[in-house]
């Protein structure tokens, strides 16, 4: 072998070196941005008109697991009896394998109560393909009220940097599923019991992104870093139209580690639209 062969092998050499110790080191930030959510659909499910108002309700499929959020219902100019018990059914139908699938709430109608609010809930249903949903609300049998539902696709958010990832978040209109917090530091939660995740939006874009007073905070989260780092519970956000489309606001979340002797560690991460939204 001459010398320029010898020479060439070993630069190669080198470089490929370079590169493995490159993969096993970096393995972590590579990690956050491979990873896929699995999930085959995202919708918020809505109605407003004269006599019914739904708003916030998300669905979604995740590893055949039916998730819907908490939600609420304005019955203001639905004409009710006081003291009967009522059923709200929910009904999501997956044409493409021919299946439909029901979820059902009740409450008792009692002191011309305007708004009833339902609590988020996981269901073994495996829908594929969601393309039709209705409301119906029932008194011992007797339909009250039944409508079609608007299904609004949710925007997939992104956010992360080398140790931390904003996973299953999304944005539609008027609503956002604000996701949860992975890291891969192993010793953060140890360090820092305690964590608050504020949820905010620029103010006004002609003015610096870097001045704190340029933000509205819309969600705050906070609580024990072991139970929501790493913790796979959704929260949601509802917001009112007159505030603004979520979808087209530049939005961020401010993560603040704590202790406590009131040491903290800050960071914020950028959200933007997954590529194609």
């Amino acid at each position: 072998m001459n010398k320029k062969s010898r020479m060439n092998l070993i630069v190669s050499l080198i470089c490929t070196c370079l590169v493995v110790c490159s993969l096993y080191f970096m393995y972590d930030v590579f990690s956050f941005h491979t990873y896929g959510d699995i999930q085959s659909f995202d919708y918020v499910l809505s109605l407003n008109n004269d006599q019914i108002k739904l708003n916030g309700l998300e669905v979604f499929n995740d590893n055949k697991i039916l998730k819907m959020s908490d939600y609420s219902l304005s019955l203001e100019n639905l004409m009710l009896k006081e003291q009967q018990n009522y059923q709200v059914i929910i009904s999501l139908n997956d044409i493409k394998n021919k299946a439909s699938h029901q979820i059902i709430n009740q409450f008792t109608y009692s002191n011309g109560q305007s708004k009833i609010r339902f609590q988020q809930q996981s269901l073994q249903f495996d829908i594929t393909d969601l393309s039709k949903a209705y409301i119906q609300i029932k008194c011992d049998q007797e339909m009250v009220y039944q409508h079609a539902l608007n299904l609004i696709p949710t925007k997939k958010l992104l956010g992360s940097n080398k140790e931390y990832r904003l996973v299953q978040s999304c944005v539609a209109p008027y609503d956002m599923k604000l996701g949860y917090l992975t890291t891969t530091n192993k010793d953060i939660i140890k360090q820092y019991p305690y964590v608050s995740l504020e949820y905010r939006y620029l103010k006004n874009e002609k003015k610096s992104k870097d001045n704190d007073n340029n933000y509205i905070v819309f969600k705050k989260i906070s609580g024990l870093s072991k139970d929501i780092i790493n913790n796979k519970k959704y929260q949601y956000y509802h917001q009112d139209k007159e505030l603004g489309r979520l979808d087209q606001k530049d939005l961020s979340v401010v993560v603040i580690f704590s202790k406590d002797n009131g040491k903290t560690f800050v960071f914020k991460m950028d959200l933007s639209l997954e590529a194609g939204e």
